[in-house]
């Protein structure tokens, strides 16, 4: 289907095309897709649908890749009336899967992209200050809510690629306004839109490679993302990005999909002023992971590159992708993890609420563990306060490697791991991190095993906090409610030889709460390798400022002052409604 228009004044639009047919001994069809549309809806919902892959039942013949939808326009224009009818609308992509085939290549699933939205929301009521009435406020949903998936991957003797989202661009119409009786200023009431924005998981390969996972790269600016109706809360942040799985496969388990090139931003009001402040109220953003080989390496997780999101009042959730573990066929004597994905070359900023970013881990493997994910090239901008962690940035673990080595000496390698490097924040002295730390060292559980190499943590510049040092009455140091407080780098992974801690250098904050290596299970520090180029006014702990812990409070180490309490990356009244734990 393609290259044509449509437009609607009343109800909903629905485009479907045609599934491929089945192979019955040759190559399965390939499904119809969806091209060209431009379409307008002047009071109802967009559905668009891309036809699936045929099967391939018989022999080595590929199944029929999932159909696209590209080069997408679609308009949402409500008139004066029925904007006044507040309701919620949906705006929904679907490519088509690809189709499963007995022993040849799966099929491809479609892919979605080109995509331009242009969204005018039904008006929100709200109490007018220049009515009398008490309360014209009505318990109505009006969420324009937009979904896109791409295709997944199908199974067969190798798996298919999951289906990528390659460019959506988006802008919101705020047209509502509301003028004070009193001070007759005029304000924009701000629309709800959403986003679900998922790629397809690589198939399964039972003969040889799993497939990979789709990416998601945006390629444009996101404007006008803002949250869920308030009397709808809703678990899942108003920004969710999720990239493909990688497929596990016989040999190499497929690589995971990557997330990049974001930007997130208001839309303009309807008479060009221009809104202040972030109206997004949360993103929850994750690669895909890689996944396991049978008889050789897991597959790569997914890279996040390119970002920037900013939020006023919710949260940011960034993760890299974990790598699949290599060599999982009982008996294997060969596959190493794959790499973790990092987070690299990226702005966030949270103005009232907390950022965790997290490095995925390496994956497992027999002849080595795969390298934990990377946190590189990052700036942030996030608050000062003590009842919420303003951010927190852990790298991804090394993988385990699990084979003896061929003798001793040579013994296998757990993976090494993810380093910190590059972070920058630089809003004002009212700003914090809670926690840098880069990830562990794998262990090597064989005879001859040697523990990766523990992450390191380097370059790092702010002009705030990191970690809680003191909360104006006492010093506090290594923990703080129960979570670790201040920079550490990873500790070297258990092996017949163990792996070295990494170093903590060039390191330039206002205070810093502790200084070492990662804690263990009951919150002991290890010594990091090496602290260099330290630049603070204050490091918490240090009294006498000499490079010697001091006792405050009849405490003889740091990690013994762990408190009861657990903190939440999210908290307090003017955060978005979705409370997620990092523990």
């Amino acid at each position: 289907m393609s290259g044509f228009h449509l437009a609607l004044v009343s109800g909903d639009l629905q485009v479907t095309a045609g599934k491929g047919g089945a192979g019955n001994g040759g190559v399965g069809g390939a499904g119809g897709a969806v091209l060209n549309l431009v379409s307008l809806a002047e009071d109802g919902n967009l559905l668009v649908t891309a036809g699936g892959g045929g099967d391939a039942t018989a022999g080595i013949a590929n199944a029929g890749a999932g159909g696209a939808i590209t080069n997408v326009k679609h308009v949402l224009s409500l008139a004066a009336a029925v904007e006044l009818l507040e309701k919620p609308y949906a705006v929904t992509f679907n490519a088509g899967d690809g189709g499963i085939s007995a022993g040849g290549l799966g099929g491809a699933g479609g892919a979605v992209g080109a995509i331009d939205l242009n969204l005018d929301p039904s008006n929100r009521s709200v109490d007018d200050p220049a009515t009398p009435l008490v309360n014209e406020h009505a318990v109505v949903d009006n969420t324009v809510i937009v979904s896109i998936k791409t295709g997944d991957g199908g199974n067969g003797g190798a798996g298919g690629a999951g289906g990528a989202l390659n460019g959506l661009k988006s802008e919101t119409v705020l047209d509502q306004y509301l003028t004070d009786p009193v001070t007759h200023a005029r304000y924009v009431v701000v629309s709800q839109v959403v986003m679900d924005l998922v790629a397809g998981i690589g198939g399964i390969g039972s003969l040889s490679a799993g497939g990979l996972g789709g990416s998601v790269t945006i390629g444009a600016a996101l404007h006008g993302v803002t949250s869920y109706d308030g009397d709808f809360p809703n678990a899942q942040a108003p920004l969710y990005i999720r990239a493909g799985d990688g497929g596990a496969g016989a040999t190499k388990g497929g690589n995971g999909g990557a997330v990049g090139l974001l930007t997130t931003g208001n839309s303009k009001f309807s008479d060009g002023s221009v809104l202040i402040g972030n109206e997004l109220s949360g993103a929850d953003i994750a690669a895909g992971n890689g996944g396991n080989g049978g008889s050789l390496d897991g597959g790569a997780g997914g890279v996040i590159t390119g970002l920037a999101v900013g939020v006023d009042f919710g949260t940011i959730l960034v993760k890299s992708g974990t790598g699949g573990d290599g060599g999982i066929t009982p008996g294997s004597l060969t596959g190493k993890g794959g790499a973790a994905g990092g987070i690299i070359n990226s702005l966030f900023a949270s103005a009232n609420c907390g950022i965790a970013l997290n490095g995925g881990d390496g994956g497992n493997g027999v002849v080595g563990g795969g390298a934990g994910g990377v946190l590189s090239g990052l700036k942030l901008n996030t608050p000062q306060d003590t009842t919420i962690s303003s951010a927190l940035l852990l790298a991804g673990k090394g993988g385990i490697a699990s084979g003896d080595g061929p003798l001793a000496g040579k013994g296998y390698l757990g993976g090494k791991g993810g380093d910190v490097t590059a972070i920058s924040q630089t809003k004002d002295l009212n700003s914090a991190i809670n926690l840098i730390q880069a990830g562990d060292g794998g262990a090597s559980t064989g005879a001859f095993g040697i523990g990766g190499a523990g992450g390191n943590v380097g370059n790092v510049q702010t002009v705030g906090s990191i970690g809680i040092a003191t909360d104006n009455a006492s010093r506090l140091g290594a923990f703080d409610g129960g979570s670790p407080q201040g920079v550490f780098s990873g500790r070297g992974g258990a092996g017949a030889s163990n792996g070295l801690a990494g170093a903590v250098s060039s390191i330039t904050a206002r205070q810093i709460a502790a200084i070492g290596a990662s804690a263990d299970s009951n919150g002991i520090f290890a010594l990091a390798s090496k602290v260099s180029g330290i630049k603070a006014d204050l490091i918490g702990y240090d009294v006498l400022n000499n490079g010697t812990f001091d006792s405050t409070s009849g405490t003889t180490s740091p990690s013994t002052a762990k408190k009861a309490s657990t903190r939440s990356i999210t908290h307090g009244r003017r955060c978005s409604s979705s409370r997620y734990n990092w523990e």
